[in-house]
């Protein structure tokens, strides 16, 4: 899967990630997760697509700049990734 939006909070994160077929929006927290709200790619014309519609309810920065790529999702790839979206 792919994680392709990311946002850090008190006790965990918040984001979407990318499946075969949909676009999924979590909460992480505690090491469990929570799917939110699913977007059917079909329903989309491209990514492209998908992020400007959902771009109306977010702020500019929720998404990543480069999706990246993780096996299992867990606090250790959630800190991985989020770490990757900071500014050294």
């Amino acid at each position: 899967m792919k994680v392709i939006a990311l946002n850090i909070y008190g006790h965990g994160y918040s984001g979407f990630f990318e499946i075969k077929d949909r676009y999924v929006f979590f909460h992480f927290s505690n090491d469990r997760f929570k799917v939110s709200q699913q977007y059917l790619k079909s329903d989309f014309q491209n990514y492209d697509h998908f992020v400007d519609v959902i771009r109306k309810f977010v702020r500019s920065t929720f998404f990543l700049n480069c999706p990246t790529t993780i096996d299992d999702l867990n606090r250790e790839e959630l800190d991985r990734v989020y770490a990757k979206t900071q500014k050294p």
